[in-house]
């Protein structure tokens, strides 16, 4: 996360992934890390995209 500014994990709802989750979570955002579904993401790089394109993007 810290070289490509993103890192993709994934996750299921298992009680010994959310009982980890609700140790970890206040631990990685005092770090600095934010957590965000993969389409947000996706949504991002297709902006940056655009952008470096020089194309104009339509609001959804």
């Amino acid at each position: 996360a810290t070289t490509q500014s993103f890192a993709i994990a994934i996750a299921h709802p298992y009680p010994e992934t959310i009982d980890f989750l609700r140790e970890a979570l206040p631990q990685l955002i005092e770090q600095g890390f934010e957590l965000v579904p993969v389409s947000q993401l996706v949504e991002r790089k297709y902006i940056q995209l655009a952008q470096a394109e020089g194309k104009e993007i339509s609001a959804r």
